[in-house]
């Protein structure tokens, strides 16, 4: 099959990569995949000051620099400028995929000669910049809808009372993230993923980690993310931080932690937790996102209520002083949680919904025609 994936930008994040990877897959399976995505805004000479000052300012990744973009055998195509794609960008094709509530109303109005339209849903996109109401509305369309977690669909079908066609979870780059069997490392240290957005919970994981080191002095914390610390959330100078690292640099903390700890208020999956049980560290998490399905308390980590600090606390702490086989045991089956489902499952899963897609939409073409 043809198959386009529309995007809002090319750049470093969770939901690019996750696209990068099921293109990947099809590719390899004889599809011809295509990502396309507008040009990025030119960059405010304010962002442009903060950023050369270390602040986090935007960092603008052309997409020859984001790591999941290389050695790729799919067709990447930058718009000229940042604009709506329209039908002249897209080729003819048998499918084709909103991959964000925007680009879902640029999927819409495209012709039916670029194919069976999909709405891969990543995330609940509404914030402060768009509207809850927009954002529903694109869920409204008489797309095939695909999402990445329970709670998505069940969001789609309380609030919007609209019903997800298939539920396929993310997995992880296992050749990336893995750690043969591990000891727990003698310095409690805990790891975390630094995001100056506010849903994102970074200022929780500080204020968690004051208290924990208020009781272990001897305590140590690695974050890692894009863009770097700023001013909006200070971190401690204990907390070491890694702006945008490789993927082997971010393997390396993932193995050097006792636990990851993850507070985001919202998530449409939760990449991270699952790359670091996948390097056998339990984690500590927000019930967000895939993370109840994933997550069994005691087992490879604890669910935590969003914005329960004490909880947090105590839960991390459990794991910091635990004794070394039930930290073994955690750790284990950490990693067989994440090890058990691969890329070539979740893009059989994938494939098969695309395949059903074109069928229905068949059908439906057939029905109207008799």
């Amino acid at each position: 099959m043809k198959i386009s994936f529309i995007l809002p930008e090319h750049e470093i994040n969770g939901g690019n990569l996750i696209v990068s990877c099921y293109a990947r897959e099809l590719q390899k399976r004889g599809h011809q995949v295509t990502l396309i995505a507008p040009k990025k805004p030119a960059i405010s000479i304010r962002d442009q000051v903060k950023s050369i000052l270390g602040f986090n300012g935007w960092n603008r990744n052309s997409s020859d620099k984001i790591h999941f973009y290389t050695n790729v055998d799919y067709k990447i195509v930058t718009l000229n400028k940042h604009r709506t794609v329209i039908a002249a960008d897209v080729p003819d094709g048998d499918i084709v995929i909103a991959t964000w509530w925007k680009t879902v109303n640029w999927v819409n109005e495209l012709p039916a000669s670029k194919g069976t339209k999909i709405h891969f849903i990543q995330g609940y996109d509404a914030t402060e910049y768009s509207a809850p109401k927009l954002v529903d509305a694109t869920w409204k369309l008489p797309f095939y809808k695909i999402a990445v977690s329970r709670w998505l669909a069940e969001l789609g079908r309380k609030q919007m009372n609209v019903t997800i066609d298939r539920i396929i979870h993310n997995s992880v780059e296992l050749n990336t993230f893995y750690s043969p069997k591990r000891p727990r490392p003698s310095v409690p240290t805990v790891g975390f993923l630094y995001s100056d957005y506010p849903g994102k919970g970074t200022e929780t994981v500080v204020d968690v980690l004051k208290q924990l080191k208020k009781n272990s002095p001897q305590l140590r914390a690695f974050c890692f993310g894009n863009p770097s610390p700023g001013s909006e959330i200070n971190l401690p100078e204990w907390i070491e931080f890694f702006h945008q690292p490789p993927q082997e640099k971010i393997r390396e903390i993932y193995t050097h932690c006792n636990v990851w700890f993850y507070a985001s208020e919202q998530d449409g999956f939760g990449l991270t937790p699952v790359e670091a049980m996948a390097c056998r560290c339990p984690v500590v998490t927000t019930n967000v996102g895939a993370m109840p399905e994933l997550i069994e308390n005691g087992k490879n980590g604890y669910l935590i209520s969003v914005g329960d600090i004490e909880a947090m606390v105590r839960r991390i702490t459990s794991i910091l002083s635990c004794p070394d086989e039930q930290w073994q045991s955690m750790s284990d089956h950490a990693f067989d949680t994440a090890s058990r489902y691969t890329w070539e499952d979740a893009t059989n899963l994938f494939e098969q919904s695309l395949n059903d897609a074109v069928s229905i939409e068949a059908r439906q073409r057939d029905d109207i025609a008799a």
